[in-house]
């Protein structure tokens, strides 16, 4: 913008001469920058032509004395000619900006023109001066205003330097190997035209590699010109890094090097500084704050990598710096407490992504965010401790799931958003705060009402978690709970509550009959990953074998009358096959343990009607055994019987066949008489005393032709056989009675 200055004289001839009005003293103007960084300047040269525009009246004659130009408050060495002429200059410094004022040295009435040669120089501020210009061998920055009413723009940079550019528009001609030069013309909004131009000379920068102990590898580029942020640097990442790496749990991130490189607090758009995390990359202002040099390292764990949202890795970063400094001995600016009802509060999970700061409004949120994040996450790590705040990390870091059950921790990846960093709070670091505090600061509406709908789910599934009484929710439960599908979460948790009801009912048994349930439908239900349903089933299948063991037990124990007791005797004890049910069903052989216990119950349960079938057939048996002997004892009497009455035919036979001298048989025209006719006399016998014993047993049958005696008074049965009468004395025939026995003639009854 240029200002008009007039002055009113009093010209002869009555004819007056006053100053033009402002706005009718036109200018053009072309400028041209000229980077030296050798000089550590830009050189500023302004060629201006001002045009007096307002024409004169029939008494009255307008001209300029002088034109006024805004320039960047930091021109030094001003200076301005017109043909070679020094033209007389003032300055008017201002907040921000200052009014050069260049005399013209004559008058300058309507239609004429002036050309002026303005020129000054930026000079560049010492590191952590002041003003926003900086010229040094490795870096410029600097902002080039626009003059005239219309104006172009020229900056021309030296070789070796990559140029960037905001604000403008300007077009880049050459490359950064021969030197470029930037252009804009047609420049009619001056007031509000600028471009902040920075450019950097890598090959310039400082390299100073620093190897920590745990054999992390950075690179600080500074400025030549700057030994003391250099220094700096390089103590707090030396002292600080393995304190950071310590408290945070997670081993260094970076693979190779991590540059950190110097930059001018212009070129980073407000911020104190940024971590280029596809780069591995700090970019730290010139400013020696030992804040933001740690702040800015503990990006390399807490980035997009990590979590996704940037309040929790800003909120991180402040918090782990701040601890790590503490450590160190260090102090930093307290950082502002926010106050959540002001203008530029918000909710955090809505804080944006980082973006140039151009307005008090701007600035106000951003601040705002970062002192809520730093109050959220400080309070939550003191809260948890960061002891606690490794195993957080640690889940964010492999991706295994907030919700931890018997196996490993599954890897359940996520955007590791602020859900994820909530579950884990409270399942991994077991904070009670959380809630509360995510409620507070950092949920919009909608994010309330997720937050009341998981407060419900988590409800039931600490109900499970307390049921299961050691026995873990299975990754079926867990699952959708880290997804955030609370529905079907509590469909999952009611099904493993019927598990766990079963589990119960199984134990209570168990512990009546004193055995021990297997290990099996523990390790089934903890493991089941997505379906609960063949848990359930073996559940019901243990059930159903265990109410079997329990039935048998009552049966194989109840009181046994005489009839069962029989039963059993001399067979399988129940006892023993309940034992192998009892064992079978420890061992989760439920199949053969349903099996032994319906076998014992049977066991019991026939034995009555087996004591009843032995007494019959021991009855049975004894007839039959009694038959049997007697059959057996009568075949062996007559078979006595017939071996004696062949051993006294034997005999007869033979007292018959050896007679004695003197001894005649009968004559052998004799014919006994038939037996009708025929009547013993009477008569008395008795064998001699002492000298025969009678054969108790059955003689032959007597000869054919013989002849049976009758039966007299002799006893039923009797054998008797003709014996010699006169054993002892002078042998001669027998008396007729006796001899009228023939031998093999008996009486009795033949059998």
């Amino acid at each position: 913008m240029v200002l008009a200055l007039s002055l009113t004289v009093v010209a002869p001839g009555g004819i007056r001469d006053v100053a033009a009005a402002t706005g009718l003293l036109e200018t053009r103007a072309a400028a041209t920058y000229s980077v030296q960084p050798a000089q550590h300047i830009v050189r500023v040269d302004v060629q201006a032509t001002a045009t007096n525009r307002k024409p004169d009246t029939a008494t009255v004659r307008y001209f300029y004395l002088s034109a006024a130009f805004f320039i960047q408050p930091e021109a030094t060495r001003i200076g301005a000619t017109e043909s070679g002429r020094t033209l007389a200059t003032r300055v008017d410094r201002k907040s921000g900006y200052s009014i050069l004022e260049v005399r013209f040295g004559r008058n300058l009435y309507h239609g004429q023109a002036i050309h002026l040669q303005i020129g000054y120089d930026l000079p560049g501020g010492a590191p952590r001066s002041a003003g926003d210009i900086r010229v040094e061998s490795a870096f410029v920055a600097f902002i080039a205003w626009s003059f005239g009413d219309v104006g172009s723009v020229r900056i021309d940079l030296p070789r070796g330097f990559e140029q960037s550019v905001i604000g403008g528009p300007m077009r880049a001609f050459g490359t950064a190997a021969t030197g470029q030069t930037l252009t804009a013309t047609g420049i009619t909004n001056q007031a509000s035209w600028y471009a902040l131009v920075t450019a950097e000379r890598t090959a310039a920068l400082t390299s100073t590699p620093l190897t920590l102990a745990g054999g992390e590898q950075i690179v600080i580029h500074g400025w030549p010109e700057d030994n003391e942020w250099r220094s700096r640097v390089a103590d707090r990442l030396r002292r600080g890094l393995p304190v950071l790496e310590r408290l945070i749990g997670l081993p260094w991130p970076v693979a190779g090097e991590l540059s950190v490189t110097e930059r001018a607090a212009a070129v980073l758009e407000g911020y104190a500084g940024f971590y280029l995390t596809d780069e591995d990359r700090i970019e730290i202002s010139e400013e020696l704050d030992d804040l933001t040099i740690v702040h800015e390292t503990s990006h390399a764990w807490f980035n997009q990598l990590l979590f996704k949202e940037r309040w929790i890795n800003e909120g991180l970063a402040d918090t782990y710096a701040t601890l790590t400094l503490g450590e160190l001995g260090l102090t930093w600016d307290p950082i502002d407490r926010p106050n959540r009802t002001s203008s530029a509060a918000f909710p955090l999970q809505t804080w944006p992504p980082p973006g140039r700061i151009v307005d008090a409004e701007t600035e106000a949120r951003e601040r705002y965010g970062y002192d809520a994040s730093y109050a959220v996450i400080s309070g939550l790590v003191r809260e948890v401790t960061p002891a606690k705040m490794y195993d957080v990390f640690s889940a964010a870091d492999k991706g295994t799931i907030p919700y931890v059950g018997a196996p490993p921790p599954e890897v359940v990846r996520s955007q590791n958003d602020w859900r994820n960093f909530l579950d884990l709070l409270e399942e991994r670091g077991g904070s009670k705060q959380a809630s509360d505090m995510f409620r507070t600061w950092v949920l919009d509406a909608d994010g309330i009402k997720e937050l009341a709908d998981r407060a419900d789910a988590r409800v039931a599934y600490q109900g499970l978690v307390t049921h299961g009484a050691g026995w873990l929710p299975p990754l079926a439960v867990r699952s959708p709970m880290a997804k955030w599908l609370f529905d079907p979460a509590r469909e999952e948790i009611q099904a493993a509550e019927r598990v766990l009801a079963t589990r119960d009912s199984i134990a209570a048994t168990a512990q009546t009959l004193g055995v021990t349930p297997p290990k099996s439908l523990e390790d089934d239900y903890e493991y089941a990953k997505e379906d609960l349903a063949p848990v359930q089933a073996a559940a019901d299948r243990e059930l159903d074998t265990i109410g079997a063991i329990a039935d048998a037990d009552h049966t194989v124990r109840a009181p046994r009358d005489v009839w069962m007791q029989l039963g059993l005797l001399g067979g399988v004890d129940p006892i023993t096959r309940l034992d192998a049910a009892r064992t079978a069903f420890g061992v989760d052989q439920m199949p053969a343990a349903k099996a032994a216990a319906t076998e014992a119950r049977l066991l019991v349960d026939q034995a009555g009607d087996e004591g009843r079938n032995r007494v019959v057939a021991g009855a049975q048996i004894a007839v039959l055994v009694a038959l049997l002997v007697a059959a057996i004892v009568i075949w062996s009497v007559r078979r006595r019987r017939r071996r004696a009455r062949a051993a006294a035919r034997d005999v007869v036979t033979e007292t018959w066949t050896q007679r004695p001298s003197g001894w005649t048989l009968p004559p052998t025209d004799w014919t006994p008489p038939p037996p009708t006719d025929w009547t013993p006399p009477p008569t008395e016998w008795r064998p001699p005393p002492a000298t025969w014993t009678p054969i108790p047993e059955r003689l032959a049958d007597p000869p054919a032709g013989g002849a049976r005696a009758p039966s007299g008074d002799s006893e039923p049965g009797g054998a008797y056989g003709t014996l010699p009468a006169n054993l002892s004395g002078e042998l001669g025939p027998p008396p007729a009675t006796p001899a009228a026995t023939p031998p093999g003639a008996e009486q009795g009854v033949d059998d």
